[in-house]
């Protein structure tokens, strides 16, 4: 069957990737040219509603919020890191963490993420050096265990 538009609503900026959280009543989105996130309550009749922006480091690419609902994570390719936030789901609010940033390796190039079902493992592609980044944290803080980088085989490496 065809689609129907339900609704158009404008983002803050030209967006590289969507996403909601959990409860499905708001849209998180990041935008790679303007160097930021936002999230945005869904509204009735699919309209989207006011933009929360939050500056990254350079080109942001992807967000994805934690299994709880409680976390929500923002890769920044050309930062070479992940912005940490605390997700409100009641208000829609992301308040950074502290520490607010986790660096990755010179030359990463973090572009998409995705927690494990359990919300304990983050993979992380690597954009720029063809890497599969393992996170392991502690939850339910959402800190990164110090020497628990776990880089997999190059594509193509494959025995």
């Amino acid at each position: 069957g065809a689609a129907t538009v339900l609704a158009e609503s404008a983002l803050p900026a030209s967006m590289a990737h969507l996403n909601t959280d959990a409860s499905g009543r708001w849209l998180f989105s990041a935008s790679y040219g303007a160097h930021l996130v936002a999230v945005q309550p869904l509204l009735a009749g699919g309209l989207v509603g006011t933009a929360s922006v939050h500056a990254t480091g350079p080109n942001a690419h992807c967000t994805q919020v934690h299994p709880s609902n409680q976390w929500v994570l923002a890769a920044s390719l050309d930062g070479g890191q992940l912005h940490r936030y605390r997700f409100d789901a009641a208000t829609g609010t992301l308040e950074p963490t502290e520490p607010p940033t986790v660096p990755m390796p010179q030359g990463t190039g973090p572009r998409h993420l995705r927690f494990n079902r359990a919300g304990d493992r983050v993979y992380l592609l690597g954009e720029l050096d063809a890497f599969a980044v393992a996170l392991i944290q502690k939850v339910p803080q959402l800190v990164f265990q110090s020497g628990q980088l776990a880089r997999e085989r190059r594509l193509g490496d494959v025995q």
